[in-house]
Parts: structure tokens; C-alpha cells; sequence
């Protein structure tokens, strides 16, 4: 769309702001997710792979 002149410099370097925090945010999220697995795995003394039947 920049290229065809549909966007502005200053919206596509919004958008790629954008993007790059959500990437930022996605990542982070799923290092929440892998330190509260370990705490839960921890505080419960099992694998939750084991708890729920997994291999």
C-alpha cells in the first residue's frame, strides 16, 4: 500500500511500530506462560504433562 502511494510514510512506520510491539507483547506472554508452568510444577511437585494425562 506505501508503495502504490494508499499509505504515508509516517502510517506505515505506525504500523510497523505496531507490529514490532505486538511481537514485543506476544513474546513476553509466553514467557509469562513458561515461568507460571514452572511455578504451578514447582508448587505442585509433578509435570503438568503427568497431572492432565499427557506423555
Amino acid at each position: 500500500r506505501y508503495k502504490n502511494g494508499m499509505i504515508t510514510g509516517v502510517e506505515l512506520m505506525d504500523a510497523e511500530l505496531a507490529f514490532t510491539q505486538a511481537q514485543t507483547n506476544y513474546s513476553n506472554a509466553l514467557n509469562d506462560y513458561v515461568i507460571a508452568i514452572a511455578k504451578l510444577e514447582k508448587a505442585t511437585a509433578s509435570k503438568l504433562d503427568q497431572r492432565f494425562g499427557g506423555k
